[in-house]
């Protein structure tokens, strides 16, 4: 054999055996996929009314709802969980019903909220075990305040300087924000314990030191039921304006309900000024069935800010305090309150 052909042998041997690894390779291809499949998007969780109890065991589960209605994007981890499955967007929306924003002017003048990422992300933690950065807190509200239309879950996401009676004790006095241009009044609404339909003539006053404050309003020379009592409140304006009520009810130091509830225009009211403008507005719609059905209203205390819709300027402010006549009262707390200076939006309460 010559050496030109012993060489095209050796080189048929080599072609030869390199394809039959390349068609090892291949078949080796064939049966294994050339990627991991990528997980599914995660799915809207259905919710079962029973499972609400487990879930959100004291998050407004009418809040929760609203959270997962306004959801475009289920974001997921690279494990392939969902970054705000159910039990942290419950955690989330108690951390953000617990938290309550400084009135301090980066609140009042911009709109933020110093510390509130950290709190919720903090609340998070010690309520579920799961940790979620601050970052991915701020991120998930800021996806809330685009796509939520919910009243009150918008009221919570941003929050305005409402105080409590209970609330004050730093911010007092500071003299800046919109609540310093007019003053906080005390409206006392005189009510009777459940079961009693009419008020003896005999009856003392209320024994509670807003009687003192010369800024409160006592709606009612009697006390009545609170059932039988009309929860509209009118405001008279020298000029048209287009504004809104803020509400807040508190229980004790914590907040329990919060809406917003446009003015209402009253045409042809009868006014002893022709020239001014009548508005009305019930007092906080959303929850006042629940202090009509409460075994003692005098627990709750509410708050209300009138804001113009062209400037956001408060142009009333007042806390209302629910109280019983001396000879039923039983050691309900009272409170005083000193108020700010300047002026006040006419007030009637249509009671």
């Amino acid at each position: 054999m010559t050496w030109a052909r012993r060489h095209r042998t050796k080189h048929h041997q080599r072609l030869a055996k390199h394809s039959t690894r390349l068609s090892r390779v291949n078949k080796a291809s064939d049966s294994s996929p050339l990627r991991a499949p990528v997980p599914s998007r995660p799915s809207a969780p259905f919710i079962q009314d029973n499972a609400w109890s487990d879930t959100a065991k004291s998050a407004d589960q009418r809040l929760l709802r609203a959270v997962l209605q306004s959801r475009k994007l289920y974001k997921t981890l690279d494990s392939g969980k969902a970054i705000w499955p159910l039990q942290l967007e419950a955690a989330l929306v108690e951390g953000l019903i617990q938290f309550h924003p400084q009135e301090c002017r980066e609140t009042l003048m911009l709109g933020r909220f110093p510390g509130r990422n950290q709190f919720i992300a903090r609340y998070i933690w010690e309520h579920t075990g799961q940790w979620r950065t601050p970052k991915q807190v701020g991120s998930r509200l800021q996806q809330l305040r685009e796509s939520c239309v919910d009243e009150e879950l918008r009221a919570l996401l941003f929050p305005t300087a409402l105080k409590s009676p209970t609330d004050r004790n730093a911010s007092e006095g500071q003299g800046y924000g919109p609540t310093a241009e007019v003053p906080r009044r005390m409206v006392c609404i005189d009510i009777l314990p459940r079961g009693v339909l009419a008020a003896p003539s005999s009856l003392s006053p209320p024994p509670s030191p807003l009687s003192d404050c010369p800024e409160t309003i006592h709606i009612s020379q009697q006390p009545r039921s609170l059932a039988r009592i009309d929860p509209t409140i009118t405001f008279v304006s020298r000029t048209p304006i287009v504004a809104q009520s803020k509400f807040k009810v508190c229980l004790g130091n914590e907040t329990i309900h919060v809406e917003n509830v446009p003015l209402e225009f009253v045409r042809d009211a009868p006014l002893p000024d022709p020239s001014a403008y009548l508005y009305r507005t019930s007092l906080v719609p959303g929850f006042w069935k629940s202090i009509v059905a409460s075994s003692d209203p005098t627990r709750y205390t509410i708050c209300q800010e009138v804001t113009t819709a062209e400037s956001c300027a408060v142009a009333f402010s007042a806390v209302y305090k629910f109280s019983y006549p001396a000879e039923y009262s039983t050691g309900f707390d009272t409170f005083g309150m000193s108020p700010l200076n300047g002026g006040m939006a006419g007030l009637h309460c249509g009671a």
